[in-house]
C-alpha cells in the first residue's frame, strides 16, 4: 500500500481557508439573523386580513358556493391533509391541492406561518387555515401545473 503526504504549504492553504470560511460565515450570519427578523417584521400580515390567522368571526366554507358568496373566509382541513395533496407552481405562486369540507378540490395559496392547529398535534387535530379570497382564474391551460398539482391523485 502506498501513501501520498501533502506538502506543508497546501496543508497551510487549506488551514488558511477553513479559517477564513469560518469567519466569513460567522460575519454572515450575525448579519443575516438581524436582516431577517426585519423582513419578517416587514411582512407580518394581521389577525383577520387576507392571508392571517383566522378568528372566531371569520366564516368558514364548506363548498365551492361558500367561497363564490363570501369576500373572506376560512377553510377548516383535517390534520394536515391540505399539504398531504398534489401541489406545484403556478405563474410564480406555490398552489396547494386543497380538499374542502364537501369533497371539492381548489388550488389554494396558503401562508403556512399563520395555520393554527387544533388538538393534541398537527397531525390528529383540525388545521384552520388562514383568511381566504377566492380569486377566479382557469388552471385547465397550465398542464405543467395540472400534473404537478394532480400528481398525488393518480396513485
Amino acid at each position: 500500500m502506498r501513501y501520498h503526504n501533502l506538502r506543508y504549504d497546501i496543508w497551510l492553504c487549506l488551514l488558511i481557508s477553513v479559517l477564513l470560511a469560518m469567519g466569513t460565515a460567522k460575519i454572515a450570519n450575525n448579519l443575516l439573523a438581524d436582516k431577517y427578523q426585519e423582513h419578517k417584521e416587514e411582512h407580518k400580515v394581521e389577525s383577520g386580513e387576507i392571508g392571517g390567522k383566522a378568528d372566531e368571526e371569520t366564516f368558514k366554507a364548506q363548498n365551492i358556493e361558500d367561497l363564490l358568496t363570501h369576500d373572506t373566509f376560512t377553510v377548516v382541513s383535517p390534520g394536515i391533509e391540505y399539504r398531504n395533496k398534489g401541489a406545484g407552481y403556478h405563474n410564480g405562486y406555490y398552489m396547494q391541492a386543497l380538499t374542502l369540507p364537501s369533497g371539492e378540490k381548489v388550488a389554494a395559496r396558503i401562508n403556512e406561518e399563520n395555520v393554527q392547529h387544533e388538538g393534541d398535534s398537527m397531525f390528529t387535530g383540525d388545521s384552520i387555515l388562514p383568511v381566504g379570497k377566492i380569486i377566479k382564474e382557469d388552471l385547465s391551460s397550465d398542464e405543467y401545473f395540472l400534473g404537478q398539482i394532480e400528481y398525488k391523485e393518480r396513485g
